[in-house]
Formats: C-alpha cells, structure tokens, sequence
C-alpha cells in the first residue's frame, strides 16, 4: 500500500471511530488523531498544541493510561488514550 492509500485508509478509520459532527478531529501521518470537542478552525495547529503541552506517553504514568479497543464493522483496533483537560 503506497503512502497516499495508507493515510486515506487511516482517516476512513478515524472517520469511522469519530462519527460526530460536533467533534473536530485530526489524523497525522503515523495514525495520531487528536479529537478536540469544539470546532476549531486552525485545527493542526491546535493539535500540535495538545501534543506538546502533554508530551509524550509514558507508561506507569497518567498520561499512559490507555485501553486497546476492537473496532465493530471495521477491520483493526485502536488505542484510547484519555486526557481530560480544562481549557
């Protein structure tokens, strides 16, 4: 699968996981979605924000508290990695 194909196939996915109009979403190369409750207009930029400020997953930590979930209908998983935040 080239390159082009591999990324559409991630955004079906993450079209597919997200499925809410009130949500705005972003899909990186490496298949990071980064989910933002309210619609954003500069929405890369806001999601290279987020990955910053809460740097990277480490495990044993709050910020390495994930789940593996099987995706219904649709071929694969995905790993949920919640972080609540104020804003």
């Amino acid at each position: 699968m080239n390159k082009q194909n591999k990324l559409n196939s991630l955004v079906d996915t993450w079209r597919f996981i997200v499925d809410d109009e009130r949500k705005s979403w972003v899909v990186f190369e490496l298949g990071t979605c980064v989910i933002v409750k309210d619609l954003e207009e500069d929405l890369d930029i806001k999601a290279k924000e987020l990955l910053k400020a809460w740097g990277p997953v480490v495990p044993g930590t709050s910020a390495g508290d994930f789940n593996v979930l099987e995706l219904e209908g649709h071929p694969g998983w995905v790993e949920q990695l919640l972080l609540l935040m104020d804003k």
